[in-house]
């Protein structure tokens, strides 16, 4: 406004002075005046007493300011910076004026302490200048400053000398853990440490947690699972009280605990839910109340907790009168009020009935008792129990009417608790009719197919398992080392809950839990997105879960003997089909092993012609990695870094690694959809026991330049012939290109090194061809893309390992 006025004001005294029309020289005297006065402006701002004024006039002249002297600007701010707090408003204000460089000196004037660095690292991830203070105060530094600096500081120059000291200074278990947490690499070293320390189950149990994948891990294990059959545990005065704890329910991961106490004075009602964490030693915290809306004066207890530990099924009927049970969603930072699950004729002739949700929460088990009951049925002299029956959801998501699992399980007396394990297969329930131990004992049967009618004879979890009185309400986490149950033994209370080890052939089968988050490969932001998990072999959608809106983390449990793929599916605004960012959520709110001679493009072995994948379940891309135990008989997949060039021939539609035209634009694609969603693979067919993965998930905008790796395509053996489970990969593409009319694509084709360069680039064309007909074949026209065939020539990582080759045997689609 101030230059628009002195404009005028200038060209009025120009023209009282009889000037008639304005000269060039007379213009740029005007536009000189009117630059002085951003000089004034930058002055007033230079001239800030305190950081509230400089932000005022720095968010209201941006432009102006950042025509300012670039050093004069980084001396004023940093005599008003005179504490992180400050620095940190600084940050926020988005101060674009002024180099990130020297904004990291400015905040490195304001690391004043080792407790500063973690927020300085938050700020600038890749900051090398901390080193400065690091070792301008090394020599003063405790421990704990040291497994700071490894946990935050990981690529800084002193790390490897922190690292030594630090193990060479761990004496006890705790001590090694200590730095395992935040040193990986030190483990091996850390394990033969402290593996002669091992007192009890509980010390194997911890040792197991951060030292299982190394060298000492498998006979540790061992000597971990004789031990824990041996006697069953009271969880201690941290769960129990002289109260009744009862019906405990882990989650999935085995992390948290959810019970029921009853008669506690400070309780809502007469029998609430109580829940505790696992420390990071491995033990179970102290129980608190999970109060309202969870609680109330009615009779409450947990039935299951969701694989992603986000959803709770609960006994209670909050609504209205009835048994029907209930479901909570975890919305944050609290739990959302239940919402009652409507199952046509469930009919209880008892108030007490318990049940246990499958993993991916298709099926209900549930002990009631019910006109169709075994128990009393036919015998007009006896009142009979509960029966176990199964309750299924239909193709819309509703539940259908219960379905008695048949005589094989239910007798003729009580079948009073019921739990299935995570492999959806393997039952757990307390039977009276069975006979045993006790009055109720605990028995273990699996199902033999989809009927529910047919299950294998029950079996009793044994006399170490089983007391005299009454054992019930069982649980086994995903691990499944250990079981979970209630018992009137000798405890803290009229009733205490216990754990002790499963036996290895009464555990279920073995399950792997995937977890990781879905980010945006261009930016790496967290995205909010439903992760959907499908069987390779029959196409058939198994299950999904939501990632936490917040992080873009997610989790899911897959059982073992099959191959899937992994999809991130974007929520997307259904007005624009735009994606919905983390931002964007936030202001809605305030307003290979391939079985039967499957193969995979990443395992095509010699020169892309044999071989299978690594057995580790290990990928070594950064974006993959197990833990939890050695991966037996797992694969997983790797995800494509983003390549902002792209590089063909342009010859037609048919182009070879020999090309020379390089592409640099950065168009935007104005699209219906404007990602796409690179899937993964996970090969669990020969998984022999429990595994924890970490995978990271991506989405990949539709922008010229940007690629993604076609994870699940899959070849014949030593040849460039797609096998069938190929097109659902493939689908999912021709599907994209039909929401994108104006979507153009490069198929490129890739191989290891192993082989004749020659050999390489024919095989990698010819199966970036297969692809390109298939797309063609499907109706996508061929002046939409081209196929190229790369060879050995653009390696992902090095040609160092067979992990290593899977990773670089592999097709891509760039996107033109």
């Amino acid at each position: 406004m101030k230059q628009h006025v002195l404009f005028a004001c200038v060209s009025l005294l120009l023209f009282l002075q009889g000037f008639s029309s304005i000269q060039a020289k007379n213009v740029e005297y005007i536009m000189n005046l009117t630059d002085s006065s951003s000089d004034v402006t930058i002055k007033t701002i230079m001239n800030a007493q305190t950081l509230d004024l400089w932000l005022e006039y720095s968010n209201t002249n941006p432009t102006i300011l950042a025509k300012g002297e670039k050093q004069l600007i980084e001396k004023k701010l940093r005599e008003l910076c005179t504490s992180f707090v400050l620095f940190i408003r600084l940050m926020n204000s988005n101060p674009s004026y002024i180099s990130k460089a020297q904004l990291e000196l400015i905040g490195l004037d304001q690391v004043k302490s080792i407790d500063d660095i973690p927020q300085y690292m938050a700020l600038f991830p890749n900051s090398q200048i901390i080193d400065r203070f690091i070792e301008s105060k090394e020599q003063s530094f405790t421990r704990s400053d040291m497994l700071l600096i490894l946990e935050h500081v990981p690529n800084s120059k002193r790390v490897s000398s922190f690292k030594k000291v630090l193990i060479d200074n761990s004496r006890t278990l705790n001590e090694c853990i200590e730095v395992a947490r935040v040193c990986s690499d030190c483990k091996e070293e850390l394990a033969g440490k402290c593996v002669g320390q091992l007192q009890n189950n509980a010390d194997q149990r911890r040792f197991l947690n951060y030292f299982g994948t190394t060298k000492y891990g498998p006979q540790i294990t061992t000597k971990y699972n004789e031990m824990i059959t041996q006697k069953a545990e009271n969880l201690g005065g941290k769960i129990n009280t002289e109260y009744p704890d009862y019906g405990p329910v882990i989650s999935p991961d085995g992390t948290t605990m959810y019970f029921t106490r009853k008669n506690d004075p400070e309780s809502f009602g007469g029998e609430d839910i109580y829940v505790s964490k696992l420390d990071k030693f491995g033990e179970w915290s102290k129980a608190v109340n999970i109060a309202s809306p969870l609680n109330n004066s009615d009779h409450n207890g947990v039935y299951s907790v969701s694989q992603d530990g986000k959803e709770l099924f609960l006994h209670n009927n909050y609504d209205e009168g009835g048994h029907n049970p209930s479901i909570t969603k975890w919305e944050q930072q609290y739990w959302a009020d239940p919402v009652t699950q409507q199952i046509p004729n469930l009919k209880p002739k008892s108030n007490y009935h318990n049940g246990s949700l499958s993993i991916d929460g298709k099926f209900l088990v549930m002990s009631v008792k019910r006109n169709d009951s075994y128990g009393g049925r036919f015998l007009f002299w006896k009142s009979g129990g509960n029966d176990i029956y199964v309750i299924l959801k239909d193709s819309a998501g509703n539940w259908l009417e219960p379905k008695n699992l048949g005589p094989t399980i239910n007798t003729e007396d009580e079948e009073g608790s019921v739990f299935i394990a995570a492999d959806g297969q393997t039952i757990y329930f307390s039977s009276a009719g069975h006979g045993g131990y006790g009055r109720q004992d605990m028995f273990m049967s699996r199902r033999l197919d989809s009927t529910w009618e047919n299950w294998t004879t029950p079996v009793n979890l044994g006399s170490t398992i089983n007391s005299s009185g009454d054992d019930d309400f069982y649980v086994i986490p995903a691990k499944g080392d250990y079981i979970y149950f209630s018992s009137d033994r000798d405890g803290f209370g009229e009733e205490d809950i216990f754990r002790i080890g499963l036996p290895m052939e009464l555990r279920p089968k073995p399950v792997a839990v995937i977890k990781g988050s879905v980010k945006n490969k261009k930016d790496n932001t967290p995205i909010a997105a439903k992760v959907v998990y499908e069987d390779i072999e029959t196409g058939q959608q198994l299950g999904s879960v939501e990632t936490n809106p917040l992080t873009g983390e997610y989790q899911i449990i897959l059982v073992g003997g099959k191959r899937y793929a992994i999809i991130p599916t974007p929520l997307t605004n259904i007005a624009s089909g735009t994606l919905l960012s983390i931002n964007q959520l936030n202001i809605a709110a305030s307003s290979s092993s391939n079985g039967g001679g499957a193969q995979s493009h990443r395992s095509d072995g010699s020169g892309g012609t044999g071989g299978s994948g690594s057995g580790t379940g290990t990928s070594k891309n950064g974006n993959s990695t197990s833990s939890g135990g050695t991966a037996q008989g797992a694969t997983i997949g790797t995800s494509i870094t983003t390549n902002s060039q792209s590089t063909s021939s342009g010859n037609g539609t048919n182009s070879t690694s020999s090309s020379n035209s390089t592409t640099k634009s950065n168009t935007t694609y104005m699209t219906k959809n404007t990602v796409i969603a690179e899937s993964q693979y996970i090969d669990l067919v020969d998984l022999k026991e429990y595994i924890e993965i970490e995978q990271s998930l991506v989405v990949v905008p539709i922008e010229t330049g940007q690629s993604i790796s076609l994870n699940n395509l899959f070849f014949q053996v030593g040849s460039f012939v797609l096998k069938k489970e190929s097109f659902l990969e493939l689908n999912r593409i021709v599907k994209i290109m039909e929401e994108n009319p104006e979507l153009k694509i490069e198929i490129g084709g890739h191989t290891d090194d192993t082989g004749s360069d020659e050999t390489n680039r024919v095989l990698s064309e010819k199966r970036a061809y297969e692809v390109y007909m298939y797309l063609i074949k499907l109706s996508v026209s061929k002046e939409r893309l081209m196929y190229v065939g790369y060879g050995e020539s653009k390696p992902k990582v090095p040609n160092t390992s067979e992990a290593n080759r899977a990773i670089n045997r592999r097709v891509e689609l760039k996107i033109k």
